[in-house]
């Protein structure tokens, strides 16, 4: 039997080798992972991932109780891709793990907000086949404590969007700010992640160091962008990088790329000095928060935003 391995191998004996692999045996389809989580209120604006792993490792080693860090926080500005690192840590998530993905903008428009907040995680106790408090337990004075310790042996990950919504100087905002912080002081396999614009210090009031961490994201290179280009758009590999490079100011979103193939593809006799009308299009019709960037200089080694890297 022959098996495709490109590996070296030298049988000595006095006979030959039987097959290697049985041939009559049926090839099984792997079982579909089945993962428990819930989501509330989240909308990504640029739903591509690239780059970023080391920012990912962070994100699911403290989501996964991988030590002892309890806490991340996920700072960067508008539109470079807090929401996408998080919801690409919950997928690389042990099955096991619990999850829930909420909008912290959602959870301060009720009027209880921790008391919504709760409930969900209630739901993935239910799911789990664990004892969740009641209704009347959950609106108690002390429901979210009742709600820790119903949950501590739960392997959870919570992820908080739009955590800046915790800095409102409303009676909800400082409310559900407590319960986080109550969360993360606690000893259990509860685990927090939320993304911000500027970390939230309260949240890290009462922890160590060691207790939490901070990822903080600019926006993508060029030089990452124009790879994703050659290896996924092959209709913009016909121009010349520096003629693309110049919309990157304006075209900040790997979608808004896409965007742009399409109407080369439907249009193949655009002309170039047609580009900056299309993409000036492309940017209007575009709904997702925008991130104010410099343009980049093909070939000088400089990234978009952020800190410098070498030149090649």
């Amino acid at each position: 039997t022959l098996v495709n391995w490109a590996v070296p191998s030298l049988l000595v004996g006095g006979g030959l080798p039987g097959p290697v692999t049985d041939p009559t045996a049926l090839a099984e389809a792997p079982r579909p992972i089945r993962r428990l989580g819930i989501r509330m209120g989240v909308q990504q604006s640029d739903l591509r991932f690239i780059s970023r792993l080391s920012e990912l490792r962070v994100c699911v080693d403290v989501l996964s109780g991988q030590g002892s860090t309890r806490l991340v926080q996920v700072v960067g500005g508008a539109g470079t891709g807090k929401t996408a690192l998080l919801d690409r840590a919950v997928e690389e998530l042990d099955p096991e793990i619990r999850y829930l993905f909420v909008s912290a903008r959602r959870l301060l428009m009720s009027e209880k907000p921790v008391s919504q907040l709760g409930g969900k995680v209630a739901d993935l106790l239910k799911a789990s086949n664990l004892r969740r408090p009641s209704a009347a337990e959950l609106d108690s004075s002390d429901g979210w404590d009742r709600m820790l310790d119903a949950s501590d042996d739960l392997r959870l990950a919570i992820v908080i969007d739009d955590a800046d919504s915790l800095n409102e100087s409303t009676p909800a905002a400082d409310e559900l700010t407590k319960a986080l912080v109550a969360l993360v002081g606690r000893r259990s396999r509860t685990r927090l992640a939320v993304a911000c614009s500027q970390p939230i210090v309260a949240l890290t009031a009462r922890l160590n160091s060691n207790q939490a961490s901070v990822v903080r994201l600019g926006a993508l290179a060029w030089s990452d962008v124009w790879a994703w280009i050659r290896r996924n758009l092959p209709a913009l590999t016909r121009l010349d990088e520096n003629m693309l490079a110049q919309f990157y100011a304006d075209l900040p979103h790997l979608e808004q790329w896409e965007v742009l193939a399409n109407h080369l593809v439907a249009r193949p006799n655009l002309l170039p000095s047609d580009l900056p009308t299309v993409v000036a299009q492309i940017a209007r019709n575009s709904t997702a928060p925008t991130a104010v960037l410099p343009r980049p200089t093909v070939g000088s080694g400089e990234p978009i935003f952020g800190e410098p890297e070498p030149a090649p």
